[in-house]
């Protein structure tokens, strides 16, 4: 933002992102350096002037492990800071290519002048609304011209409801949702002012590509800034561009017509926008684009980048169940919800061609309904979790093999893990063609260990590893051997009725030539994951030292309020028919004490209990944001839900609270209970002599320190990163451990095989 001095004024956050640091390490700066640029107030908000910040950096040379792909050995903070934030001099040079912005673009070039050379407030909806002024400017020029003339003179709340009011006049079908909440503080003029800019940019060196608008591509890279800001919370909302990518690569075909593409749960519409991009354009190659989204904001931006790239689409604002349509379509694009519940009567009101599929999880569902939904040569590319290809419910078992038995599934894709902002949920992506009513090979292909680190905690899929990919799929469509050991393999049916029709890549690609002749890049690989994660521990001792800052300051006598005020708290089912010795099962999963580990839900033992019996547990369902507790309260037995464990039990020996005040955040309650102060006045306070036992009661009066919400999320991230350096330290020791064993194997001869055989020398 800039001030009335002319000054380029940017937040701490941007200031980090920008040098490529953590947060915490700006907060180091400013406290150890007293020439570090101090911070002004501007619109209630603190911010640094960027040319100053960019002053101060230059000459602080990156460290060799800290720079990042194609950086030269030398390169100074400086030098990143203005490449990043657009300040560039006559000593500086843009760099190539920013993460996420395709620069060699007129677009990419137009979305980066919009993102980056005035700095950007790091607030998701401010993104989001740059978005909206965009497709405004692009749709409604003539209303434009007005709300550019009332900007520089009304309140700034006006300008953003001038701007939805124009667009809700242009499409009724937009009057149904409310206005998304302006972002506060924000001048309307200035991001007015900033699409302006971006937008003549674009169009100057850019015209139309067929019906496509040159706003396309800037209103496409809005959204996977938003998701980039967004973090963890973006994860349900957007699919990260490397996976739409890769999909849309895998079935979309450039010298073959398709003249319809169906997304079944369209998010921002971000497949069906790339597939657009793919397909020739002009009247020979208009496509009729269909989706369904039932979430009301992701409609509209799915509706706004559609009609940008050129089509009206037909995207109905609910689930796929919902409608009566049967149209059959050219191209099937998803990544619909991973094991979400089914509503009641979807699973009785469906056809199921495959096999009905159990409610608590619509995987299979998702898949049935997809096949169901293509037509004549149609294809149809779906991501889904990784434990779809080899679960062992026995009605996904029998409706995979159906699957298989009936020519739908073409190939299997394994991910790397990590690709999804917030969980490490490995995923895999499922090629699936119209039935041919014969069995056949399938393609697996294996990348789980090709990921490409993108930031501490988020992977990607390197362009190269896509395309190595799109050639072997190529390949064996037409005929080719595409056999490679630890990559790719064409799976015969027979062996895939042999392994039970499991498809997961990892089970039936062969592995790699064997480690110990030569064990050369298996040591390289081993050593390349230890730098890794060397580098990748870095970033958690700013974090560190900003918690240690952070406590100083902290409030001397926070509010403490009791457990039972915040939560609900429900104890595991009685009389132990969910006790701690159930064994693997195939039914509802259930979270055992044995499983809370240091704030997660790990190494599940597959205990679980029949779908049959499952009815009489229902209120020990498990959602999202729920913390359990061990009775027994032993250290460390504590752990968050996440979205992975929705729809399970908690078995008996659990507590589980449910947070009910809008004072607390389940992650803060989750960081409190695996205090040590916490699990020691648990301790005092258990009941019964010979194992220790916590009641609701009691624990319903453990004082919770509340600090104000702000505080709470700043010092959960904080712990966050502190608890991911501790298994990134667990996974460099396992990694260390393993290439310790194969030096040891393949340096170190093993024993004669021939007891009686003698040595020979000279």
């Amino acid at each position: 933002m800039l001030d009335p001095h002319g000054r380029i004024l940017i937040s701490r956050a941007e200031v980090a992102r920008n040098a490529g640091v953590g947060r915490a390490a700006v907060s180091n700066w400013e406290s150890r350096h007293a020439d570090f640029p101090r911070s002004v107030r501007h619109n209630g908000r603190e911010a640094f002037d960027a040319t100053a910040v960019a002053a101060w950096l230059d000459g602080r040379i990156i460290p060799v492990n800290a720079l990042r792909e194609n950086e030269p050995e030398g390169l100074d903070y400086g030098s990143r800071f203005r490449s990043n934030l657009g300040l560039f001099g006559q000593d500086a040079v843009p760099p190539e290519r920013e993460p996420g912005v395709e620069a060699d673009t007129p677009g990419g070039r137009a979305a980066r002048s919009l993102l980056a050379r005035r700095g950007m407030l790091d607030s998701p909806e401010t993104v989001i609304w740059l978005a909206i002024f965009l497709y405004a400017r692009q749709r409604h020029p003539s209303e434009w011209a007005q709300i550019r003339e009332n900007a520089f003179r009304a309140p700034d709340r006006w300008v953003f409801e001038d701007t939805w009011r124009s667009i809700c006049e242009a499409d009724p079908s937009f009057r149904d949702m409310s206005m998304p909440e302006p972002p506060v503080p924000a001048s309307g003029s200035e991001l007015v002012k900033l699409v302006d800019d971006a937008h003549e940019l674009a169009s100057a060196k850019a015209p139309h590509v067929g019906d496509r608008s040159p706003s396309a591509e800037i209103f496409t890279q809005l959204l996977d800034r938003s998701a980039e800001i967004q973090g963890r919370r973006a994860a349900e909302h957007f699919t990260p561009r490397a996976v739409v990518r890769l999909a849309v690569d895998t079935v979309v075909d450039a010298s073959r017509r398709a003249s319809s593409i169906y997304d079944p749960y369209c998010r921002t519409g971000e497949f069906l926008a790339e597939a657009l991009s793919r397909l020739p354009p002009g009247p020979a190659g208009k496509v009729r684009v269909f989706g369904h989204n039932p979430n009301r904001t992701l409609w509209s931006l799915a509706q706004m980048n559609l009609r940008l790239h050129g089509v009206e689409p037909s995207i109905e604002c609910s689930y796929w169940w919902n409608s009566h349509s049967t149209e059959k379509f050219d191209i099937v694009l998803a990544n619909p919800p991973f094991n979400m519940r089914l509503p009641e009567g979807v699973v009785e009101r469906g056809d199921w061609r495959y096999g009905v599929p159990p409610t608590r999880n619509g995987n299979y569902a998702w898949l049935q309904f997809i096949v169901s939904r293509l037509g004549k040569g149609g294809r149809a590319a779906v991501v889904m979790p990784g434990n779809a290809g080899f679960t062992t419910n026995r009605r996904e078992q029998e409706i995979r093999a159906a699957m298989v038995e009936d020519g739908a599934v073409e190939c299997v894709i394994g991910l790397p893990s990590n690709l999804f902002p917030g969980t490490g949920i490995p995923v895999s992506l499922w090629l699936l063609r119209e039935p041919s009513g014969q069995p056949g090979d399938v393609l697996v292909i294996d990348v789980t260990d090709l990921g490409t680190t993108l930031n501490r905690t988020q992977q990607t899929l390197s362009d190269e590893t896509g395309k190595r990919i799109v050639r072997a799929l190529d390949r064996w469509r037409h005929g080719g051997n595409i056999d490679e050991p630890g990559f790719s393999r064409a799976v015969p049916i027979a062996d895939l009725r042999a392994a039970g029709h499991k498809l997961s890549p990892g089970v039936h690609v062969a592995p790699r030539p064997s480690d110990r002749d030569p064990p050369v890049e298996r040591i390289d690989d081993l050593l390349r994951r230890s730098a890794l994660l060397v580098t990748q521990l870095r970033p958690a001792e700013d974090h560190v030292r900003w918690l240690v800052n952070q406590l100083e300051a902290h409030h001397a006598n926070p509010t403490t309020v009791p457990l039972g005020e915040l939560c609900g708290l429900k104890a595991g089912p009685s009389g132990s028919r969910l006790r701690s010795d159930l064994p693997p099962s195939d039914g509802v999963p259930v979270v055992l004490p044995r499983d809370l580990r240091d704030g997660e839900v790990v190494d599940h033992s597959g205990a679980g209990i029949p779908e049959l019996t499952v009815s009489r547990f229902e209120g020990y369902r498990l959602e999202p944001g729920n913390v359990l507790v061990s009775r027994t309260v032993e250290r460390g037995r504590v752990a968050c839900v996440t979205e992975e464990q929705r729809g399970w039990l908690f078995s008996t020996g659990l507590i589980r609270l449910r947070v009910t005040s809008a004072e607390i955040i389940p992650d803060y309650l989750a960081h409190l209970l695996l205090s040590e102060a916490c699990h020691e006045w648990m301790i005092r306070h258990t009941a019964g002599t010979v194992v220790g036992a916590i009641t609701l009661p009691t624990l319903a009066k453990l004082p919770v320190p509340v600090v104000p919400l702000d505080e709470q999320e700043d010092l959960c991230r904080a712990l966050n990163v502190v608890a991911e350096q501790a298994r990134l330290y667990r996974r460099l020791a396992s990694t260390t451990e393993s290439l310790r064993q194969l030096l040891t194997n393949s340096l170190v001869a093993p024993p004669d095989e021939h007891p009686g055989a003698e040595r020979t020398g000279t």
